[in-house]
């Protein structure tokens, strides 16, 4: 799709020009994601701007396009609805992203998580070196 929108023609790309364009794309991602040790926000970005779209907007939009009837027919309401809640979503879940993920809230960046420190496992007597084990017979 990113080359027929940067390259427009009707011959057949080289080989040479799609590996480019491939590479491009696969370095730019790992350099993005590479950047963030945050996972929560790549997942809810993948979710709102890639997910969201494949599921609610293109199917309804290329029924309608199919369809070759006016764009508000009567026969067009189920479609416009479901791309529009799909819509609403994105935009929405776009938005909370970027708010939650600058309020600073949802990463950790290297803390230790309360869950996996010593005194949040129970008992303050407990440790786990295989010592304190024993079998009970």
């Amino acid at each position: 799709v990113i080359e027929n929108v940067l390259f427009p023609s009707s011959q057949p790309a080289p080989l040479w020009r799609h590996i480019v364009v491939s590479l491009v794309i696969v370095l730019t991602n790992a350099a993005l994601s590479m950047t963030t040790d945050c996972l929560g926000i790549v997942l809810e970005l993948n979710g709102v701007l890639a997910a969201c779209p494949l599921a609610f907007i293109i199917p309804p939009v290329c029924v309608m396009r199919l369809r070759q009837e006016p764009i508000f027919s009567k026969s067009n309401i189920v479609p416009i609805l479901i791309a529009t809640f799909g819509t609403l979503v994105a935009v929405i879940g776009f938005i909370m992203a970027i708010y939650n993920f600058s309020k600073g809230s949802q990463c950790s960046h290297g803390r230790e998580m309360e869950y996996c420190l010593m005194e949040s496992l129970g008992s303050p007597n407990m440790t786990t070196t295989p010592s304190n084990f024993t079998l009970r017979t």
